[in-house]
């Protein structure tokens, strides 16, 4: 049955018209030793010999080599500020950035209240601190406050990233606060570091003098100081 079933050509008529309607400037038609018999037929009479191979490209098989490929610069590595005290201190392990007298979920809930006071809403919890908190936001009367704001620090080939609590700005300067809930001052060497990573920020970001505050709210005391200079915070990342 299959020697009488005719041959479909349609297929092959219509990729020839493509092939043909469809060249630019010259078509050229190949067969191997055995073409099908249609292109046999279409081609009788008008085939021709190339003879002149002069103006033939010559072709040399090669292996390709594979593409050079530049060696991979050195990415910048994000890592936060409590990694960093982390780094300096393994009492930081937890992640947070103070060590509370009462506990890591007490010192998050007077941060959570604290930030609710400085958008005007007044918490549904009192905590002792708080008294602390309105005083040192009083104190601020005339600046512009943002709170719980985040930050980035080019240092060396790292980025450091945090959030500061309280960013003041006034017209001639900018005060950096954070507030701590520890018993102590025995954290004050990495606090004095954690600021001013975010004054080294701020004074890049606002072009303005930074003053860090550490306001242990637990005790009621601020502890004022001076940014660190660059290379101390230079000198800390190599450590991580």
């Amino acid at each position: 049955m299959g020697l009488c079933k005719e041959n479909d050509r349609s297929e092959e008529r219509r990729l020839l018209f493509v092939a043909m309607s469809r060249a630019k400037q010259y078509l050229c038609l190949t067969a191997g030793d055995k073409p099908s018999t249609f292109f046999d037929h279409f081609g009788d009479g008008e085939t021709f010999e190339y003879t002149d191979r002069g103006h033939l490209l010559e072709y040399e098989e090669s292996m390709s080599r594979p593409p050079e490929i530049p060696a991979y610069s050195k990415r910048r590595r994000n890592v936060s500020v409590h990694e960093l005290m982390e780094a300096q201190d393994s009492a930081f392990a937890d992640g947070t950035d103070e060590i509370p007298g009462k506990g890591a979920d007490y010192g998050t809930a007077v941060h959570e209240a604290a930030y609710l006071m400085s958008r005007g809403i007044v918490p549904k919890e009192e905590y002792p601190e708080l008294e602390e908190v309105r005083r040192i936001l009083d104190s601020l009367e005339g600046s512009e406050i943002r709170t719980e704001i985040r930050c980035a620090l080019p240092v060396a080939d790292v980025t450091l990233r945090g959030i500061i609590d309280v960013v003041a700005e006034f017209d001639d300067r900018i005060e950096i606060h954070d507030y701590k809930t520890d018993d102590t001052d025995l954290n004050l060497p990495l606090y004095k570091l954690q600021l001013s990573i975010y004054a080294h920020a701020a004074m890049g970001a606002r072009g303005k003098k930074a003053v860090c505050f550490v306001d242990y709210v637990s005790q009621k005391k601020s502890v004022r100081f001076e940014p660190l200079p660059m290379s101390d915070i230079e000198d800390s990342v190599l450590n991580l």
